[in-house]
């Protein structure tokens, strides 16, 4: 199925990402992750959307296998919108407009790329043990900075961990 199909599947991801996203210090730990790393914040948001909501643990190489079924949308549509938008936003530029209309734009082809993940991991929810969540929640984080080669020497997002775990709290 295309990533275009799948948008309308489910959007429970969707939305746990962007209400978590929205926290204070999360989009600046999660940016932080993105430039200095690589990761790709939709995967990493997945990673405790599973953990949070269904107590899945993933492996590093989950995370893999997650970021490859997304991985030729997220370069050749996501980065492309991001280049593009990064581009209209440097000194003398001028399209404010065209800029923002850029920015709507990855942010949809970001929401469908969660789809796509979360698409992913419904085909496979079976195939995870499941722990405690909070744990899960740790160890999700952890996975996907291993598979982007992010290992010990860096702390764990503990404000990102924080606010998940607070998240799904009663």
């Amino acid at each position: 199925m295309l990533p275009q199909q799948s948008a309308c599947i489910d959007s429970s991801l969707w939305a746990f990402s962007t209400s978590l996203y929205g926290l204070p210090g999360a989009a600046e730990e999660c940016l932080w992750l993105q430039e200095q790393f690589g990761v790709n914040i939709n995967v990493l948001l997945f990673s405790l959307y599973a953990a949070s909501e269904f107590r899945a643990v993933l492996s590093p190489v989950d995370i893999g296998c997650a970021d490859s079924a997304i991985a030729q949308w997220h370069t050749q549509v996501v980065e492309t919108f991001r280049k593009v938008r990064r581009l209209l936003k440097q000194p003398g530029t001028s399209g404010a407009s065209l800029r923002a209309q850029v920015a709507n734009a990855e942010l949809e082809a970001e929401r469908i790329e969660s789809a796509s993940l979360i698409e992913w991991f419904n085909a496979r929810t079976d195939a995870w043990a499941q722990g405690e969540r909070d744990a899960a929640i740790v160890h999700n984080c952890r996975s996907t900075l291993l598979h982007y080669g992010v290992g010990p020497q860096i702390d764990l997002p503990q404000r990102l961990i924080g606010l998940a775990i607070a998240a799904v709290k009663p």
